[in-house]
């Protein structure tokens, strides 16, 4: 099985993120960071 160079090209797309906040019964803050990402891969012969 042979090696398969696919050069230095963004396969990873970053996606918007989203924050969530909250507080407890004691009023204190939490927040989580929720995000996602977009994996591309381009095929010969395709349009960009």
């Amino acid at each position: 099985m042979s090696r398969t160079n696919f050069g230095a090209k963004p396969f990873l797309y970053p996606m918007p993120v989203l924050i969530v906040g909250t507080y407890n019964e004691n009023e204190v803050p939490n927040a989580m960071n929720a995000a996602g990402g977009c994996i591309t891969v381009k095929i010969k012969g395709q349009a960009s």
